[in-house]
């Protein structure tokens, strides 16, 4: 056995005798799981943040481009009656530029309310685990 081998030996043998001396007992491992949960339904609140913050600039923009189509389209209106074809056409193109955007968001809104509810969901989840576990660590007093 070399040196190099012994050295090593000695230092697993030694990291060994350190873990099972410094074993967590119950109460340090339900604490470490409820920082863990406690982290998981910080990282789900921020994302559930995010996707409502998603799901309303959706919904603001709906409403933004389903004004800008009324609005484009009595001007492609005008415009064709008084023969004006150039900005006839340059409004029927950003008409056209609208609508598709109001599509687009139409289709991805349902897919943002989906999602929020998810998010909800498991974050309700984590919350009634997180409380469970709290209750474990910190029992209520007990009646009399």
């Amino acid at each position: 056995m070399s040196l190099e081998e012994l050295v090593h030996d000695v230092e697993s043998r030694l990291a060994d005798i350190g873990r099972r001396l410094l074993q967590p007992g119950p109460k340090a491992l339900l604490q470490e799981e409820i920082d863990s949960v406690g982290r998981e339904v910080e990282a789900r609140r921020a994302a559930l943040a995010r996707a409502k913050a998603e799901r309303d600039a959706t919904a603001r923009r709906i409403l933004d481009n389903h004004s800008s189509v009324r609005r484009l389209t009595a001007l492609v209106e005008h415009h064709v009656k008084r023969r004006e074809h150039e900005e006839s056409w340059q409004y029927a193109l950003e008409l056209d530029r609208a609508r598709q955007a109001l599509a687009e968001d139409r289709a991805a809104l349902p897919r943002h309310e989906q999602a929020c509810w998810s998010l909800q969901f498991k974050l309700r989840q984590l919350e009634r685990k997180l409380a469970r576990l709290d209750e474990q660590l910190n029992p209520p007093p007990a009646k009399a």
